[in-house]
């Protein structure tokens, strides 16, 4: 139970009605290619707007999100508004935490997080290098 909620309980009925409450006062917004809930209507129009330089990392064994799909995404929309620039890299051997990582699988993933995690090489370079190249504006 801890692995999946975070703590020693699943949570109780008082937390479920609680969801269920807020659920029947404002329906949440489900996609209907994927069927998966959208937290941020117009996504991609917002990403559009962004102005400020971004730095997006992506470890390529990630099975916690379609990784490929949001770095296409990305690459469609941030970038567009003045001031706006993307850089992309990815990490072959990283999953969703950008641990190196063999499968990302998520016993993996808990063991990883168990045996103290090692980050993927390069990517306290990878920060360093795109921290350099953005320039402080007055």
């Amino acid at each position: 139970v801890q692995q999946f909620y975070g703590g020693a309980e699943e949570p109780g009925r008082a937390a479920y009605e609680e969801q269920r409450q807020a659920w029947a006062e404002e329906p949440p917004e489900f996609d209907p290619s994927s069927g998966l809930r959208i937290y941020v209507p117009a996504f991609s129009e917002m990403l559009s707007t962004i102005d400020v330089p971004v730095l997006a990392l992506f470890g390529e064994k990630d099975t916690s999100v379609d990784w490929r799909g949001t770095k296409a995404l990305y690459e469609s929309t941030i970038g567009q508004a003045d001031g706006g620039r993307l850089t992309v890299k990815t990490f072959p051997n990283g999953n969703h935490n950008l641990h190196v990582s063999e499968t990302g699988g998520f016993d993996e993933m808990l063991d990883i997080l168990n045996e103290g995690p090692v980050m993927v090489p390069g990517y306290s370079q990878t920060i360093g290098v795109f921290l350099k190249t953005v320039s402080v504006q007055d």
